[in-house]
Formats: structure tokens, C-alpha cells, sequence
């Protein structure tokens, strides 16, 4: 699992924290530049419930093509997919939004103070 991810202010590496990782909703920083990650409490919510929704989907069909004997193995993997299926999915909409939100930011900066940007017709 690569907990690690660039900052797409300074390009430093930053070592995302292992509670994060495990769904706990926490802000943390980069140590260069001081830019926040968080994914907000609703969105990663609502990515949890997505990644628990497929890792149940995977193991009903694993087990339906396996057999019933591998029912006790695929429920065993069930909590560890959920967990690594939401990381998975939390990390790419927190690097999304970071790089969205610092593409604003050199935007609006760059526009003229009165306006947001170009006219729209």
C-alpha cells in the first residue's frame, strides 16, 4: 500500500498518516509548504460505503463461483478489502481535489482582481 503522495504545491513527498489510511478523517500537512489534505468527512463517508458496497460484491462472487466451503475465507477477507478498497479510493479523490483546488488558486491569482475569470457569453 503506498501511503505516500506529491503535493502538488511544491512537489514534495508526503507520507499520508496511518489513521487517515485506515479511515479515520484527519487533516495533515505537507512539511514543506504547509498545504492541507483532507477528503471532508461526507465524501470519505460516502467512498467507505462504496468500497464496503464492492468488497461484499466481490466476495459473494467469489463464493458463488468457488463454492459454499470458501464462505468463512472470503468473509474473512471482507474487512481487509473494505479497508484497502477505501483507501484506494479516498487517496485518488484527495489528490484529485488537492491538484484541483492549487489549479484554482494559481487561476485566481493570475485573473484580474474584479473578475473570476474569463466572461462568459
Amino acid at each position: 500500500m503506498k501511503r505516500k503522495l506529491t503535493c502538488p504545491r511544491c512537489n514534495a513527498e508526503v507520507t499520508i498518516p496511518w489513521g487517515w489510511a485506515l479511515g479515520v478523517e484527519i487533516v495533515f500537512r505537507c512539511g514543506k509548504c504547509d498545504a492541507a489534505f483532507r477528503t471532508g468527512y461526507k465524501m470519505g463517508a460516502a467512498l467507505s460505503a462504496l468500497a464496503l458496497t464492492a468488497s461484499l460484491a466481490a466476495a459473494n462472487i467469489c463464493v458463488w463461483l468457488f463454492s459454499s466451503f470458501s464462505l468463512i475465507l472470503f468473509a474473512l477477507l471482507v474487512v481487509p478489502m473494505w479497508l484497502l478498497l477505501s483507501f484506494l479510493l479516498r487517496r485518488r479523490w484527495l489528490t484529485r481535489k488537492a491538484r484541483r483546488k492549487e489549479r484554482l488558486t494559481q487561476e485566481a491569482a493570475r485573473s484580474p482582481k474584479g473578475g473570476r475569470g474569463p466572461a462568459k457569453r
